[in-house]
């Protein structure tokens, strides 16, 4: 993106940002709704552009890095696979009936409240996405 400014007597600049475009998030679940307590929670969602179309695709892999309380502390790095649900204990499976993601953990020991899902983009290492899930009060 190119920026030109000019002030109130006439100077002029121009300035040219790059910005690195990351994916959205496109939720397939509620982070709201309130799982039970040691329950699995399913982590659903597609990568978007932002206009909302799916990106998702089988060549691009999600790996599950964490979960983080609501003032940021990680108290899971990564989180627990649910009984071998996922094909390697980190990484979400690709759904290729409809493009999406879905990683299934086990909140066991996990406080109520709501949390932080972190993962990162295999290639894109330095960029965590974050999105949030519910545990109900006992």
């Amino acid at each position: 993106v190119t920026l030109t400014a000019t002030d109130a007597v006439g100077n002029t600049t121009t300035e040219t940002v790059i910005y690195n475009v990351a994916y959205a998030l496109c939720l397939q679940y509620d982070p709201l709704k309130e799982t039970a307590p040691g329950a699995v929670v399913p982590i659903k969602l597609f990568l978007c552009d932002g206009a909302g179309n799916n990106l998702s695709s089988n060549q691009i892999d999600l790996r599950a890095v964490g979960i983080a309380l609501e003032d940021g502390t990680v108290i899971a790095n990564p989180p627990n696979d649910a009984g071998k649900a996922n094909t390697d204990p980190n990484l979400f499976r690709f759904r290729n009936a409809d493009n999406s993601y879905i990683y299934n953990f086990d909140s066991d020991g996990i406080p109520a409240g709501f949390h932080g899902f972190q993962f990162i983009i295999d290639g894109e290492p330095s960029i965590v996405y974050r999105t949030g899930f519910t545990i109900r009060d006992g």
